[in-house]
């Protein structure tokens, strides 16, 4: 995208295009040149096509799944250190006689954020995680040579692994301790990015950064320090006060269309172990028609599904796995159970069930088998049980991802069952079986991404996906007058308040170009003065089969909106307030969008209500 910066001086953002000089069909369309374009699908970055720039500030302090352009799951990059750029913070510990000097040189990123690090040999800094036994880690930090003619990258707990580099060349120099792999990378200006990966030993993990050879005194620069639970280097990821996780990049499993950005409220998967066939607070066998065998390949390409088979030749019956979830829940309100399963001879339908426990008050969702695919299902409540849902969807290798959700009337348990009918089907041991992976159970009225789970009390949670532009980047871009916002996207659900965009000054008070989905076929765009509404129109949005586009353009007393091509709704009333961010997918951190986000245009003029019709044409 650098390549249209050449042209860019022929045309001020936002004036008339100079012929076809526009080689974006959105650009063209518009006959405009914006001064923002987030290409979240086309580009797969949080970068800005038209500046070239990464204006996007984002977090999750947690790590979080997504598809794959090959339709399988993947889990984002995650940094378990804190303070990763600033090892003069106390997160990091200083063993005796080191120093650092913060912000002393220009860093890879071109930022003056890389830090002096003064020490001894021997002697460091380091920072502790707690790590799962048996799993697998990666350690990486940028160095760039100071006085130092010998640095040591380690893990000081366990078995003492280390790698022994050269920071004025980037050749690794030593190893010891068991290592999967290491090595180095070179980047511009004396930078290299050195990793060593390993299976843990110990609960504790360190990063340790250090001098190696022999004198006092000795300098280094340091930036960019990162522990993933990865068996291979993933991007750096930046962090503060939290851990943070890479922005996710969503595709549709069976076409692997790339969505664009993931966003998503923060959730829990109240299931403790989501993937085990051997806990017993996950299975419960009943009437022990079955037996789980692990080591079947899954959705994310690994080998740790379980196969469920039949174990007896009874001449009729049903098959039943059932687990029960054990916190709380609130009685009248929607729950949401999902799992994979792979049906690999179901005679007859697959139901998935909640219900609450030790009760027939439930919502059971029964999906029709066909060979290997599911081709469709019904919804049945029974006893107390209130309304309910049910959805799946369709992922490679004969896998489905199967969701009911419903209200099981007054429960403190709820039991999630996966049942095969079988009718008057003659079986053999082994004959009548399915494989099943993730296992989810969350307090909403809808399923979100999977949240994998490993045995730890009460579940574990997802942290929301919190993008903005603020500060210079925000007002880069900005017209504090007139603009047009244009954006695509394509919800998760089809209920609750969910908001796409909103421009604002950190309250809701002052705030425009809000996009907020009210119901399932209705966006509501709020523009706002002084805690006061100026303009609210509702657009109607589709029925979610694709994605939709909206276009929204402000100036003084002339606003317009319009989605999917639709009529423009217009307010000749409307206010300019003063604002000084955009948030990505939810409005000052809160009323998150739970879907994906393909594009974000800003364009700073008021386009003609015309243009607005064309240019969101589905």
């Amino acid at each position: 995208m650098r390549a249209l910066g050449a042209s860019r001086t022929s045309v001020v953002p936002g004036g008339a295009l100079a012929g076809g000089w526009a080689r974006d069909p959105l650009w063209k369309t518009a006959r405009a040149v914006p001064s923002l374009d987030l290409r979240f699908a086309d580009n797969k970055t949080l970068g800005d096509a038209y500046s070239g720039g990464s204006p996007v500030t984002f977090t999750r302090a947690s790590s979080g799944t997504y598809v794959g352009s090959d339709g399988l799951l993947k889990t984002a990059v995650t940094n378990l250190l804190l303070r990763s750029e600033e090892f003069d913070n106390a997160s990091w510990t200083k063993q005796s006689s080191v120093s650092v000097s913060a912000n002393t040189t220009i860093a890879p990123d071109g930022a003056l954020t890389a830090d002096t690090v003064t020490a001894d040999q021997s002697l460091g800094i380091f920072q502790s995680i707690t790590a799962t036994v048996g799993a697998t880690y990666t350690n990486s930090v940028y160095i760039k040579a100071g006085t130092a003619t010998s640095v040591m990258l380690r893990d000081d707990t366990g078995a003492g692994r280390h790698i022994v580099l050269n920071p004025s060349t980037g050749v690794i120099t030593a190893t010891s301790g068991t290592l999967v792999s290491s090595g180095s990378q070179a980047l511009s200006n004396g930078w290299y990015r050195y990793f060593m990966t390993y299976v843990a030993d110990a609960t504790t993990v360190r990063g340790i950064i250090r001098p190696n050879s022999a004198g006092s005194a000795q300098t280094f620069i340091a930036w960019g320090a990162q522990i993933e639970q990865a068996s291979a280097l993933g991007d750096y990821v930046p962090t503060t006060t939290a851990i943070n996780s890479a922005p996710r990049f969503d595709h549709n499993p069976t076409t692997g269309e790339s969505l664009g950005l993931l966003v998503e409220e923060a959730r829990t998967n109240l299931w403790q172990w989501s993937n085990s066939a051997t806990d017993g607070q996950t299975w419960n066998n009943v009437g022990t028609h079955m037996t789980l065998t692990a080591g079947q390949t899954s959705p994310a390409g690994d080998s740790t599904a379980i196969r469920a088979a039949d174990v007896d030749s009874a001449t009729a019956g049903t098959f039943i796995q059932r687990t029960t979830v054990s916190p709380a829940l609130t009685a009248g309100t929607f729950v949401s159970y999902s799992i994979f399963i792979k049906p690999i001879n179901i005679p007859n339908t697959i139901g998935i069930a909640i219900f609450a426990n030790g009760t027939t008050d439930g919502v059971t969702g029964t999906f029709t088998v066909s060979g290997t695919a599911i081709t469709g299902f019904t919804i049945n409540t029974s006893g107390g049980g209130g309304s309910g849902s049910a959805s799946y969807i369709a992922y490679p290798n004969g896998w489905y991802r199967v969701i009911v959700s419903g209200i099981p009337s007054t429960v403190t348990m709820a039991d999630c069952r996966v049942r095969i009918n079988l009718g008057s089907y003659a079986r053999s041991t082994g004959t009548a079986r399915f494989d099943w992976y993730g296992g989810q159970f969350e307090n909403n009225a809808f399923a979100s991404s999977y949240i994998p789970t490993t045995g730890t009390a009460g579940g574990v949670t997802r942290a929301a996906d919190v993008a903005s532009i603020t500060g210079s980047n925000f007002s880069s871009f900005y017209n504090q007058t007139e603009g047009t916002v244009f954006s695509s996207f394509k919800r998760i659900s089809y209920t609750g308040t969910s908001t796409v965009v909103s421009i604002n000054d950190n309250t809701t008070n002052n705030r425009l170009y809000n996009l907020r989905q009210d119901t399932a076929a209705a966006l509501t765009v709020i523009s706002a003065t002084a805690g006061s509404v100026d303009a609210s129109p509702s657009l109607t949005l589709s029925s979610g089969a694709s994605a939709d586009q909206v276009a929204v353009a402000q100036q003084l007393n002339n606003f317009g909106a319009s989605a999917n091509g639709g009529t423009v709704a217009t307010d000749s009333t409307v206010l300019m307030p003063t604002v000084t961010q955009a948030n990505i997918g939810n409005v000052t951190s809160s009323s998150f969008f739970n879907g994906t986000i393909k594009r974000l245009t800003y364009w700073p003029v008021r386009l003609a209500n015309t243009t607005l019709q064309q240019i969101t044409q589905p």
